[in-house]
């Protein structure tokens, strides 16, 4: 457990740089002749949803990245803008950032298109609708995710979980499931080291499902990987050996080892 919490602890910067060792891809993204961000910009020049929706398919992990650096350089653009003495936007920098939205809800669609999961939609549908004041409150959910890695690293528990618990409350009413998705999982990951084991499973149960939603599988392996333990330790053996399989989908060498040894045991043990 405690190797878990510590990977926590890695520098990031959320919904940048996000705490996910994306899964092996498949063979299929050997037939992509461009980069994935080189054929992002090529489909929506060319307005080919169905092009970007094939690309997509083939490149699942790297979905929410590429349409995040369009909204994060946006949102960069903004601030910077709010920040001179006097602030506010020029013609180039509004059609600069009226581009990337674009691009990035053209992007979007495809996703949700190709894969049937309404939430990179929702997503980037929200992060370019929000107001100043929601602007200021992502960026309090990252600074507060920061912290709570932080905690997690000296591990003063506590404090990592009034700080993760504050950044999933800040990212949810937004509709930034990424940042929700990361608040919960740090909250899950304390709470299971707290043994608390409900809670934990409440908080990394949703994580779980949104970096699911979002494509992101290193982080839901991380997230399975912690609820594994407390479903062992809270004797929820049934619930164990589903994530366990779960687990099993990708696992390689000697992680596949470990988890077969502990499928085994569960098994027998239920007997």
């Amino acid at each position: 457990m405690k190797t878990l919490l510590l990977a926590l602890a890695t520098p990031l910067t959320l919904a940048v740089a996000p705490l996910v060792t994306p899964a092996p891809l498949t063979a299929s993204i050997q037939d992509v002749q461009k980069p994935i961000d080189e054929l992002y910009a090529d489909h929506y020049t060319n307005q080919d949803a169905d092009a970007m929706a094939k690309a997509w398919s083939a490149n699942e992990p790297r979905v929410l990245g590429t349409i995040d650096a369009d909204l994060e350089a946006s949102l960069a653009i903004w601030e910077q803008a709010m920040s001179r003495d006097e602030p506010g936007l020029n013609d180039e920098e509004r059609a600069e950032i009226a581009m990337r939205h674009q691009r990035a809800l053209f992007g979007a669609r495809a996703a949700t298109a190709a894969f049937d999961r309404p939430i990179f939609l929702d997503y980037t549908s929200a992060f370019v609708s929000w107001n100043a004041e929601q602007k200021e409150s992502f960026r309090a959910g990252q600074a507060a995710f920061r912290d709570a890695v932080g905690a997690l690293g000296k591990q003063d528990w506590e404090a990592a979980r009034d700080a993760a618990q504050e950044c999933a409350d800040l990212a949810q009413p937004l509709g930034d499931w990424w940042g929700t998705a990361m608040g919960l999982g740090a909250l899950g990951a304390v709470e299971a080291q707290l043994g608390n084991h409900s809670a934990a499973l409440s908080a990394l149960g949703q994580s779980r499902l949104l970096n699911a939603g979002l494509g992101l599988r290193g982080a839901e392996r991380r997230d399975l990987q912690i609820m594994l333990g407390v479903l062992q330790e809270s004797g929820q053996t049934q619930r164990a050996l589903a994530v366990l399989d779960d687990l099993l989908t990708d696992a390689r060498g000697e992680e596949q080892k470990m988890l077969e040894q502990q499928r085994l045991a569960l098994v027998h043990a239920g007997l």
